[in-house]
């Protein structure tokens, strides 16, 4: 096998299915088990497989180009106009299938919770961990939101959230602000009345079974209010 060919193998079967995962995981990130280098070569040569039949009936009904063996794509592969039209091509049709596949995922829960709800089953949600569930979260707002984290009873941190790591990352990392600001408010609290307090208010939380971690989201109405006043 010389360089050339190798490369046209590559922009066939790998190059497509790697660029969807790269779409995937920029645009929709997921926590997902982190796959091993050969599920990664095997799930880009299946996507990389639907891209190139989607780009062979797009060069067949568009440009009425007829295409029917491998050799035949490789070929034109090696002219130079066609191999940058159809790299372009398959940036635009993995994009497409991306697309088509967040709308199919859509779709298959709707009818998967429909079907759990006429037999008084919990519905599934499309979020594969609480984490996304709250952080990937596009319904809940976390703009301003004020956190206490905790692990085994102990309060390991707390202030405002300014930034959170990608679910697509197994470690999961917090960016936190204003910490010893927060820390005075929440001090401060403890003197104060029920119907004084700032932060009597906890909207949710999130805990990890497995390593012990809790995390506090406060309601931040009061204490913006009185920021603000």
């Amino acid at each position: 096998m010389d360089t050339m060919e190798a490369i046209l193998i590559a922009v066939l079967f790998l190059i497509p299915g790697s660029f969807v995962n790269i779409i995937m995981d920029r645009f929709f990130p997921k926590s997902t088990k982190e796959k091993s280098d050969f599920e990664k070569t095997i799930y880009s040569v299946i996507y990389s497989s639907i891209i190139i039949f989607i780009n062979i009936l797009f060069m067949r009904i568009i440009k009425n180009m007829n295409i029917n063996t491998f050799e035949e794509l490789q070929i034109k592969l090696r002219n130079i106009n066609f191999f940058i039209k159809y790299i372009g091509l398959t940036m635009l049709s993995s994009t497409l299938f991306v697309i088509a596949k967040q709308l199919y995922e859509k779709i298959e829960l709707w009818i998967v919770n429909k079907i759990r709800q006429s037999n008084n089953l919990a519905t599934e949600s499309k979020f594969e961990t609480v984490w996304d569930e709250i952080f990937e979260n596009k319904a809940i707002d976390l703009t301003d939101t004020y956190i206490t984290i905790m692990k085994d009873g102990q309060v390991i941190s707390h202030g405002c959230l300014k930034r959170h790591s990608p679910p697509s990352l197994d470690n999961k990392e917090l960016l936190l602000v204003a910490t010893k600001e927060f820390e005075r408010f929440l001090n401060h609290d403890k003197m104060l009345e029920d119907d004084e307090k700032l932060l009597d208010i906890i909207d949710k939380e999130y805990y990890n079974l497995n390593n012990g971690v809790l995390i506090k989201f406060y309601n931040n109405t009061k204490l913006l209010n009185y920021l603000n006043e």
